[in-house]
């Protein structure tokens, strides 16, 4: 399990520490899947006011970390099942002069955590000569560099005139630029809006709870998946 402080109007901080995560596998194993099942120990604290629906409050304050990246788990808490007092104690507890309430909470949380070397899939959203954009499992935005495509790519670039033979002599014509990664070797393989491609994952960046991940098209020598763990808590606001 992992253990985590939930206060009221606070987010996730603290230190890490080492605890085991599991990978859903739908039955067989996935050596390279993005999820991980990481059980939550929660020390959640509450207002006096919350203590008319507690259960209520503790899912409030556990929701409040779904969907952005939180560097206590290394990853982007999506889902929770579980929810329920740790050791059967539903009594909270005061500590000390502090005016909060505090619970221990158990819960399990499905984490999307890709390591660098994972292969994914995802949908292309928009192709630029620079880049590639890509949507992983609907959510999540990955992009793949013109460096990293023209390793198997090639970019091709269609031009269409705005006005082409219309105006005065001398005007200057408009031109949109459209273009398109096709495949060095499979020209049938054509990356564009809406074409699925799978890449690895190169490095990943976050800014403010959103995750970027860089994508490339092969694997290096150091690029090993390696399983992670931690935990964090979330200390009253001061």
């Amino acid at each position: 399990g992992k253990g985590l402080n939930l206060c009221p109007h606070e987010r996730p901080k603290g230190t890490m520490s080492s605890r085991k995560r599991s990978r859903p596998t739908d039955g067989k194993e996935s050596q390279h899947s993005s999820f991980d099942l990481v059980v939550l120990r929660v020390l959640c604290s509450l207002h006096p006011a919350s203590l008319a629906d507690v259960s209520g409050a503790i899912r409030r304050q556990l929701f409040r970390l779904l969907m952005r990246y939180s560097p206590e788990v290394d990853g982007v808490v999506v889902a929770y099942s579980k929810i329920s007092f740790a050791n059967g104690q539903e009594y909270g507890r005061i500590m000390d002069e502090e005016p909060l309430i505090h619970f221990d909470v158990a819960a399990q949380a499905l984490v999307f955590a890709p390591r660098v070397g994972h292969e994914l899939l995802g949908v292309v959203r928009e192709v630029m000569q620079t880049h590639v954009a890509v949507l992983v499992d609907g959510v999540f935005n990955a992009s793949l560099h013109a460096d990293e495509l023209a390793k198997v790519y090639t970019y091709e670039t269609s031009e269409m005139g705005n006005g082409a033979g219309q105006g005065a002599p001398g005007d200057s014509l408009v031109f949109a630029e459209s273009g398109k990664w096709r495949h060095k070797y499979n020209h049938e393989e054509v990356l564009q809006p809406g074409s699925r491609v799978r890449f690895l994952v190169k490095g990943l960046q976050h800014m403010k709870g959103i995750v970027s991940i860089h994508g490339g098209l092969e694997a290096t020598a150091d690029e090993a998946v390696r399983g992670r763990s931690a935990s964090f808590s979330i200390n009253p606001a001061e």
